[in-house]
This record gives C-alpha cells, sequence and structure tokens, in this order.
C-alpha cells in the first residue's frame, strides 16, 4: 500500500486513524507494520496509530514498547502526562496500535514502536519504528474587507488542513454560540452591521473545549452622523475670528475634511477646523462639511454664521430707518400741496 497516497481521516468522534503501512522491521520472521511515518492532528483530538507485527512462532513476546523521542527503554505509561491518555491495544500476539487522547501542542514529537521478546539468555528487542506527530491549533481566518453592508467569510483553519472534508464547527462571539451556522467550516455574515463586530472563534464539534483563539471582527463604514459647529457660538463681531468644526463617527478614521459655502461652487477651506480670521459682513451665511474615508463620505448639516456690525454701523442703521417716516411725510406734503 503506498503510505503517501493515503490520506488521515478523522472520525465522527474526531478520532484520528492513520491507514497507510509502512513496512517496517523485516528478519527471520520479524515484522513490524505501522501506519504513516507522519500524521497532523488537531488539538483535543485522539490519535490512533495503527500498528501490527509478526514474529517467529518460537518466541513469546514480553512486551510492546512505546516510547517518546529518545527515552527508547521508557514506556509512555511510566509518564504522568501520558499515564491517564494512552492506551495500548497490544494483545501480545501481533497488534501494537496505540491511542493517544486529548492531544495538545506539547504532544508533537516523535514516537518509536519495539517489541521485546523473550528468549532463553537474554531480552530480544526489535529495531524501533518512527512516528512522529504534529499537534497544531485552529486559527480563525478572515476574508476580504470587511465593509458595512457587506459580505464576511470567517474560515476555521489549521496548519495542515482538515482531515475530513466536511467537518462539523461551532462558531462562537465574544464567547456565545453564533447561531448562523454552515455546512461546512465556514461562517458567512451578509449584510453586515456594526452589531456584527466582535471576537469570533471556532471548534471541532465534539471539541468545544479546544476552541481557536479568537479573531476581533472589526467593520469598516463610511463616515455618519456628521456635524459642523462655530465656535464662538452666535453673533460674531465684524474684525474678529471663529472657527468651524466638523466631526464624524468612521472606521477607519476620516482621511478627509472638506468645508463649503452655501451657493459657492468650490470649497472654502479644509481640515477638521477651518478659521476665519478678520471677518467682514462677505464671510456671513451657511457653512457646511464633508467627511471621507476610504468607504465613503458624508455632509454634514448647514450651521450659520452671521456677523455682528459695529456700534457705529448699527447707528448709521438705526438713523437710517428713523429717516424714513420722515421722508415719507415730507414727500406726502409736497405732493398734495402740489
Amino acid at each position: 500500500m503506498d503510505s503517501a497516497s493515503e490520506r488521515v481521516r478523522t472520525s465522527l468522534f474526531l478520532t484520528i486513524t492513520v491507514l497507510s503501512v509502512i513496512q517496517g522491521l523485516s528478519d527471520e520472521g520479524w515484522q513490524i507494520n505501522i501506519s504513516h511515518s507522519s500524521v497532523c492532528a488537531v488539538a483535543g483530538s485522539t490519535v490512533v496509530i495503527l500498528c501490527s507485527f509478526t514474529h517467529p512462532p518460537n518466541v513469546t513476546v514480553k512486551k510492546v514498547l512505546w516510547t517518546v523521542n529518545h527515552m527508547l527503554d521508557k514506556d509512555f505509561l511510566e509518564y504522568p502526562e501520558y499515564m491517564s491518555r494512552v492506551q495500548h491495544s497490544g494483545d501480545m500476539k501481533n497488534n501494537c496500535t496505540l491511542a493517544l487522547r486529548e492531544v495538545d501542542l506539547s504532544d508533537s514529537k516523535v514516537y518509536f514502536v519495539r517489541i521485546v521478546a523473550e528468549q532463553e539468555v537474554y531480552p530480544l528487542t526489535t529495531e524501533p519504528i518512527r512516528f512522529m506527530l504534529s499537534v497544531t491549533e485552529l486559527s480563525v481566518e478572515v476574508s476580504g474587507s470587511v465593509v458595512e453592508g457587506g459580505e464576511a467569510r470567517l474560515r476555521c483553519r489549521r496548519s495542515c488542513g482538515f482531515d475530513d472534508n466536511n467537518p462539523t464547527v461551532t462558531w462562537r462571539k465574544n464567547g456565545q454560540d453564533v447561531l448562523r451556522q454552515t455546512n461546512n467550516s465556514d461562517l458567512v455574515l451578509q449584510n453586515i452591521r456594526i452589531d456584527d463586530e466582535g471576537d469570533y472563534s471556532c471548534a471541532l464539534k465534539g471539541r468545544e473545549k479546544h476552541p481557536s483563539k479568537a479573531v476581533a471582527l472589526r467593520v469598516m463604514y463610511a463616515p455618519k452622523n456628521t456635524l459642523a459647529s462655530i465656535s464662538p457660538p452666535g453673533d460674531v463681531p465684524k474684525g474678529s475670528s471663529v472657527t468651524l468644526s466638523c466631526s464624524s463617527d468612521a472606521n477607519p478614521p476620516v482621511e478627509n475634511y472638506t468645508w463649503f459655502k452655501v451657493d459657492e461652487s468650490t470649497p472654502v477651506g479644509s481640515g477638521q477646523q477651518y478659521n476665519i480670521t478678520d471677518i467682514s459682513s462677505e464671510d456671513g451665511g451657511q457653512y457646511y462639511c464633508e467627511g471621507q474615508n476610504s468607504v465613503g463620505l458624508s455632509r454634514s448639516p448647514e450651521v450659520y454664521l452671521e456677523v455682528q456690525l459695529l456700534q457705529w454701523q448699527n447707528i448709521a442703521v438705526i438713523v437710517a430707518m428713523a429717516s424714513v417716516p420722515f421722508t415719507v411725510i415730507v414727500l406726502y406734503c409736497l405732493i398734495y400741496r402740489g
């Protein structure tokens, strides 16, 4: 059987079982057949390494020995971190299968199996067969730009890909289950709103205790709630100064602020603040601002800048207004006397 062409499959209970066979030791009736020389598993799953052996009929097998790294004489069960998670399926006849439950990143090591047999003078030990285990965590990948009103796709990934072509994945937002699930490893958010922002994580069904690290989803949106204001407020004396300010809520933040005066075709200023000095009556009128980022722009309502006349100008206006009735009376008399 070609070990390179076989795939590692994850069962319904997320038990990873390696199916292909590598020919191990074969000498004078001894042969060890083991599954893949390496496998990648998701943290929290159970890895099952199918293993079998044959031996000469006149030899009694004393022990199936699974070891870690270079500690070739120390059995798994002698390590506290493995004792409750390791199970040998060996029957001392031809089965050397190993099961390792609840694997985590620290289990990424090289493992060996060998057979110890009894002889009249000293034990016979076969050469060890090597197996490498790589444990990976799940991760969340967000594809594309997450823009308000658009669509976002969140993918649950691991570095070596899923063994199951259609794994069952559960999603959480801020630690709470997401009801909008899909039939594969993706979570699709349509017509995105600001409420969809949060920290998202994924896990394989049945292994919710081993979720991925949470990834923050931030929604981009065009400027909104754009407002213009005038400081100081109220009537502004002629010859003084005034500052117009523009504010807006946007993600990413507003890149450009532009100022306009009503009934004028070109902008009158730029920047979040627009200063007018030595104000004249021509500066009076309605102003508004626009905020723009990479998503779009927004316009504020108009604000009115009223220029206050100087004291002598007010007197002149009053005199002019007071002279109107007198002028009317004189004209009336002249007309009717004639």
